[in-house]
């Protein structure tokens, strides 16, 4: 049965964590929806799973395997397993898209 979801409708922040909402479990893989409020940060942290991280809104520094990069409203990323870890640099929303582990 197909389903639609409107992220921007689940945005929701806290100023004590990080926010995650697992919105879909498929058989191979999970999308969840995670929202920083800015200056949070995930950090940096060994992950045995692929992942592809998708920006919905604000920005935020990705650190992947040892490499910062900026992202905006649109941008992707993919990586294998590895270290990797997130700072908002404003309110930031992205979608988490991983195997199922």
């Amino acid at each position: 049965m197909a389903r639609k979801i409107d992220v921007n409708e689940l945005a929701e922040f806290s100023s004590e964590e990080v926010v995650k909402k697992l919105l879909v479990m498929g058989e191979n893989y999970k999308v969840a929806f995670i929202c920083l409020e800015e200056g949070q940060e995930i950090p940096v942290h060994p992950e045995s799973y692929e992942v592809a991280f998708f920006v919905v809104s604000g920005r935020g520094i990705f650190t992947l395997d040892g490499e910062a990069m900026e992202m905006g409203p649109g941008s992707i990323t993919y990586q294998r397993e590895g270290l990797r870890g997130m700072k908002a640099l404003e309110r930031l929303t992205l979608l988490g898209i991983t195997e199922k582990h």
